[in-house]
């Protein structure tokens, strides 16, 4: 479909939202149309933007009539923003839209009904509950009206504009993660432009060059540390280490940690090669769960504490008592493993990445559960392929957003485990997998929505999975 092919400015009924955060609307032809902006109950004029066999995209251009689940947003950067894009729609009209998602996903998707659906589980804190954010450095700084501001900003730091990826907004607020971040980022910001080299030494999209990349904030949400780590291009500078004497002379010890990341590759990603320690020892320390967790500067862990205890404490509700062996597939730094230390007679887990099992390694002795909980380094598949793991009487699988891959699921139909729980951050995925489960002999018998993240789209579910 061309630009051309709607009227320049048809009119429709916002009726959903997707899993993407865009607005779902019909054109006057059918056609599903997505409306970047455009929220549940929303009249608005749109036009489009390009067009696929089975729908459209479009631009919002002005609303017509707006809708009464809309509220006044907090964030001064909303509106430029893609970080939470549901923030206009009120809470309790998110958590309608996303228990939707999950429904509709295994119904569309994996044509299943669970016997039990449970009501989404809602969060407590809706404000300032992340515990690590990421911020980028852009040549190209973005102005709020939406245009290139070089003269007033000449470099930017803080969020990508919504399908805008090579320019920043200089973040200045946010409500997503704690207050401390927003004076964080402008030290950093002052100390670029007066002592690290500016605009020239911030990474420029188009030639692939700057030292300056990333920011990463992170809080131990139990604990009160907090670690800044700098991404640069190349290692050995003092221009990190002079930010980092700057970021403790202002903050002292509201900071407890800082690390340079190197990350020299083209892709705009945060992590990297190697961490060197600038300031305190280079790790962070979190509580959850009773549990005392030490994450290395890389090491992923659930963004969102409070909400992370409550959704481990459905997974153990969903699992039951497991009288044999329990495995843990895709089990990161442990976290699920450990909470759930009393509840098998040993637990296995599986995990890629070295640095994620040195973690959980750590964090099990640091704990004293080493005779409880083992962790195995290697591919999912291949362990299971090669009978490396023991044939456990339960499985927890908590897979990235791709899910599990099929010839996983053959493998754990063959290991035919009494139960399965499904930990899934993608709807769509976990609805495609668990047809393969019931096709292959499981019966899903409990499903249940979690908002880990409020005012953005995703959306958390657990389901059990019984063999029948």
């Amino acid at each position: 479909m061309s630009r051309n092919t709607l009227a320049p400015a048809e009119q429709v009924r916002i009726s959903a939202v997707t899993h993407g955060g865009l607005g779902v609307a019909r054109l006057a032809s059918g056609k599903v149309v997505f409306v970047r902006g455009g929220l549940p109950g929303d009249v608005a004029e749109i036009e489009a933007l390009r067009g696929r066999k089975r729908h459209a995209e479009a631009r919002l251009i002005q609303l017509v009539e707006e809708s009464p689940l809309r509220v006044p947003p907090r964030c001064a950067h909303q509106s430029v923003c893609g970080g939470c894009p549901l923030q206009g729609l009120s809470y309790p009209a998110q958590l309608s839209e996303k228990e939707s998602m999950v429904r509709d996903a295994w119904r569309r998707i994996g044509g299943l009904e669970p016997a039990v659906v449970d009501a989404i589980l809602p969060a407590r804190d809706t404000f300032f509950y992340r515990n690590k954010m990421e911020f980028g450095f852009s040549d190209l700084a973005w102005h709020p009206q939406g245009r290139e501001s070089g003269e007033l900003e000449p470099f930017g730091l803080g969020q990508h504009v919504p399908g805008v990826h090579s320019k920043v907004f200089n973040l200045l607020e946010c409500h997503l993660q704690s207050a401390f971040t927003a004076p964080i980022l402008a030290e950093v910001r002052r100390f670029v432009e007066e002592e690290g080299g500016g605009r020239d030494a911030v990474w420029h999209w188009r030639g692939h060059t700057g030292y300056w990349r990333f920011v990463v904030i992170r809080e131990g949400r139990g604990t009160g540390e907090r670690m800044v780590n700098l991404v640069t291009s190349t290692a050995g500078d003092a221009r990190a280490d002079a930010l980092a004497a700057r970021l403790v002379e202002r903050f002292g010890t509201e900071i407890s940690t800082i690390v340079n990341t190197v990350q020299g590759g083209p892709g705009q990603v945060a992590t990297g090669w190697t961490d060197r320690v600038l300031h305190g020892d280079g790790l962070l320390r979190e509580k959850l769960g009773g549990l005392l967790f030490e994450l290395a500067p890389q090491a992923f862990f659930q963004t969102h504490t409070e909400q992370a205890e409550r959704l481990f404490a459905l997974v153990a509700e969903h699992l039951g008592p497991v009288e044999g062996d329990l495995l843990d597939l895709y089990c990161g730094t442990g976290a699920i493993a450990l909470l759930m230390a009393g509840q098998a007679r040993r637990i296995h887990g599986v995990e890629l990445v070295p640095e994620a099992v040195d973690s959980a390694r750590r964090n099990a002795r640091l704990n004293g559960l080493e005779e409880r909980v083992s962790f195995h380094c290697g591919d999912v598949l291949e362990l299971l392929k090669a009978g490396e793991l023991p044939r456990p009487e339960a499985v927890v699988v908590d897979p990235p957003r791709a899910g599990l891959h099929p010839k996983v699921v053959a493998q754990l139909l063959d290991l035919a485990p009494r139960r399965l729980v499904y930990v899934s951050c993608n709807p769509a995925t976990q609805a495609r997998d668990a047809a393969l489960l019931a096709e292959g002999g499981y019966t899903p018998t409990r499903l249940s929505p979690v908002d880990m993240f409020p005012h953005t789209f995703h959306v958390e579910a657990v389901a059990t999975f019984e063999k029948r």
